[in-house]
């Protein structure tokens, strides 16, 4: 009696193990039918408020659902797509996972809304969302070390007395003032003119609070290394911006642009700072020198001035 119960016992759980598994009692050409969504990896945007996300989604499904979209032998399990895209196929044990591959690569197409979908993306989510946290802080922290270390009088008299008439700092000379911080939120001055005459400008007292440091694709590179935005690499990621430091910004990129613009103004402004030109360390900044280019939109001119802090006495 035992012995039945076990065996009964055995051919219950074929039973729903088979029913569960849907690549066994379907065939591939059914199988194949349906939305499937490809696994993305996250794509780099680098902003101010988060570095990685995801590709837009209309790129990432495909649509298997009337005979005239493709083609399908099931016994070479070959997919032609859209006239003009060939593929082998094959399936997992669920069928709800399909890789298409060819001699140039290989995709991996999850069911649309399946539990296989959700289980893959889920900690790739968790761990890009856990870069772009860590990034956001990280670069909140630079802005205000960059604003401490900008905040002075400058001017580039000294520049100025030094160049030939070729050079492009302006003459008269240009000052800048840069109020003490205030956490992404400062007040500045400027009042220079240019000498070929074909752009002047005096603005004072703006109230600045679009501040952002610049940095471009290939600036992580050198900070995080190459790969730093695959999936499998995004824990090790979020660590190394976590240990990033104002002064390996310098250190690594040899020099650092704080970009803004010029409220009710056609104006903005970038001021960059080269590493040879400051002193950067845990208990110090210290800026000896700037060059600070100002662009007008409305009629595409622009300069440079190379400043130096004005040394002021109480």
């Amino acid at each position: 009696m035992k012995n039945k119960i076990i065996v009964v016992a055995i051919l219950i759980t074929t039973f729903f193990s088979l029913s569960a598994c849907s690549k066994l009692t379907k065939s591939e050409s059914t199988l194949i039918k349906g939305q499937w969504e490809l696994l993305q990896e996250p794509t780099q945007v680098t902003s101010n408020l988060k570095l990685l996300d995801f590709p837009n989604k209309s790129t990432s499904f495909v649509n298997f659902t009337k005979e005239k979209n493709y083609q399908f032998n099931e016994k070479k399990h070959e997919l032609s797509y859209l006239n003009s895209y060939k593929y082998q196929t094959s399936f997992d044990i669920s069928g709800n996972i399909l890789t298409l591959s060819n001699k140039k690569q290989k995709m991996i197409y999850y069911r649309k809304n399946s539990v296989q979908y959700k289980k893959a993306i889920t900690p790739i989510k968790n761990n890009m969302n856990s870069v772009n946290e860590a990034w956001k802080a990280q670069n909140q922290s630079f802005l205000e070390d960059y604003e401490k270390a900008i905040a002075a009088n400058w001017s580039n008299a000294k520049g100025n007395a030094q160049v030939n008439l070729n050079h492009d700092s302006p003459d008269p000379d240009a000052t800048l003032t840069i109020s003490a911080p205030k956490f992404l939120f400062f007040d500045i001055s400027f009042t220079v003119g240019a000498r070929d005459k074909t752009m002047s400008v005096n603005f004072k007292d703006k109230n600045i609070s679009d501040a952002a440091i610049k940095i471009s694709y290939y600036d992580f590179d050198t900070l995080l290394g190459l790969g730093w935005s695959v999936s499998e690499n995004l824990n090790e990621t979020k660590e190394k911006i976590k240990k990033l430091s104002f002064r390996d910004l310098f250190m690594d990129l040899e020099e650092v642009t704080l970009a803004y613009s010029i409220p009710d103004s056609t104006l903005s402004q970038e001021i960059t700072v080269s590493a040879f030109r400051a002193t950067i360390s845990s208990n110090i900044t210290h800026f000896d020198e700037c060059t600070i280019i100002t662009r007008d939109s409305s009629t595409d001119h622009e300069f440079k001035a190379y400043l130096s802090p004005v040394e002021t006495t109480n």
